[in-house]
């Protein structure tokens, strides 16, 4: 592992984090740089597989997703490219550290069924009727008027 090499992204994150908390933090990226930064400083102390195996497979595409839309919206580029390039960095760190699962030959077993067809053409009898027509509504009654006295001419 190269533990140098994720230190340093670690400082970078750190930094980017700390600049822009206040800003930022209700934004629905924030989400994902929170756990990352939270996930890379847990790495750099101490090396642990399981949480490096969940940031290669699961935290980091979603939060390239999330960084993705950074640039999308052009408000904030720089913020954007640099959030992308140190996530791309630390995929490069951690990915060849995740084991990879062999991908077994799977064949079919059952047969995909011939072109022949199966079954007999039910027809269908029953009349259609017309929907009936609603009744009009009742009109409303108005409401009457209540009649004004004597504060209601000083209060309004």
């Amino acid at each position: 592992m190269d533990r140098a090499g994720l230190k340093s992204e670690y400082e970078i994150l750190h930094l980017i984090y700390y600049k822009n908390l206040r800003q930022h933090r209700s934004q629905r990226w924030w989400k994902y740089l929170r756990i990352l930064h939270r996930r890379v400083r847990q790495l750099a102390v101490k090396f642990d597989p399981t949480v490096c195996s969940y940031l290669v497979k699961r935290l980091i595409p979603q939060a390239y997703r999330c960084f993705h839309g950074i640039l999308a919206q052009g408000a904030f580029i720089t913020l954007g490219f640099a959030l992308l390039a140190s996530l791309a960095k630390i995929w490069s760190i951690l990915e060849p550290l995740v084991p990879k699962v062999p991908m077994v030959d799977v064949r079919r077993k059952t047969q995909l069924p011939t072109l022949e067809d199966i079954g007999e053409v039910v027809e269908d009898f029953t009349p259609v009727v017309a929907a009936k027509k609603p009744e009009p509504a009742k009109p409303k009654k108005k409401k009457s008027k209540k009649k004004r006295d004597a504060i209601d001419d000083i209060f309004g």
